[in-house]
C-alpha cells in the first residue's frame, strides 16, 4: 500500500455465476478516492503452460479454438490444474491430453505467473519439459485443431508479432529461452 492513500475496501460481495474451474464475484468496493463502485473478481483454478523442447532445440505448439475470441490461437500446450492435483501433475496429463507427449525431466520455469491481475486471483506455472517420448497426437480433437515443431527462435517471433496471443505461453517462451540459451546447460542436457 502506498503511505498517505487510502486502501481499497470491500463493502459487500456476492457470487454472480459459477462454473466448472471459476466462479465470477461482484464486489461493492470503496475505492482509494473514496467512491463507492462495483468490482468483478474471477476466482479460477491455477493454469499452467509448458515449453516442450525436443533434442533439436523445437518447441511443440498447438493450435486451439478459444471460444472468448471467436478464433484458433497458436499456443504451448498446457491448461487448467484439477483441485486435487499439483501444478506439474496438471501439466504432465494436459500435454498427454494435448500432444499424446510424456517427458521425463521438467523444471518449473520461475515463480508463479498471474497473468490478468486486474481482474482474476488465478494463479499459473510454466515449466520446460524435455527427454520427450511418445507424439500420438491429441487424445482430444475438439479442443486441439494442430501441433507444430518450430524452433525456440521461431515460437518467440511469432510471440513478438502476436501470433502466439497467450500471455502464459509468451512468458513461458522468454523464461525458457533464458534458460535454452545457456550453452552449458544445453551441452549437460543433451549430451550424448
Amino acid at each position: 500500500m502506498l503511505m498517505g492513500k487510502r486502501a481499497w475496501i470491500t463493502l459487500d460481495s456476492r457470487e454472480a455465476y459459477s462454473d466448472r474451474g471459476f466462479t465470477v464475484v461482484e464486489n461493492q468496493v470503496a475505492r482509494p478516492d473514496g467512491a463507492v463502485a462495483p468490482y468483478g473478481v474471477v476466482h479460477a483454478l491455477p493454469g499452467t503452460s509448458v515449453v516442450v523442447l525436443s533434442s533439436s532445440l523445437e518447441v511443440t505448439l498447438v493450435r486451439q479454438y478459444r471460444y472468448p475470441l471467436d478464433r484458433y490461437t497458436w499456443e504451448l500446450p498446457g491448461g487448467g490444474v484439477e483441485e486435487n492435483e499439483t501444478p506439474l501433475c496438471g501439466v504432465q496429463r494436459e500435454l498427454w491430453e494435448e500432444t499424446g507427449i510424456t517427458a521425463r525431466r521438467w523444471m518449473p520455469l520461475g515463480d508463479v505467473v498471474h497473468v490478468n491481475s486486474s481482474i482474476s486471483t488465478q494463479t499459473s506455472f510454466a515449466f520446460l519439459a524435455w527427454d520427450l517420448v511418445g507424439r500420438s497426437g491429441p487424445k482430444d480433437e475438439m479442443e486441439i485443431s494442430d501441433i507444430q515443431l518450430v524452433t525456440i527462435e521461431a515460437a518467440i517471433e511469432m510471440a513478438e508479432r502476436g501470433v502466439i496471443s497467450d500471455a502464459l505461453s509468451q512468458i513461458a517462451l522468454l523464461r525458457a529461452y533464458n534458460v535454452i540459451r545457456d550453452a552449458n546447460w544445453r551441452d549437460t542436457v543433451f549430451a550424448k
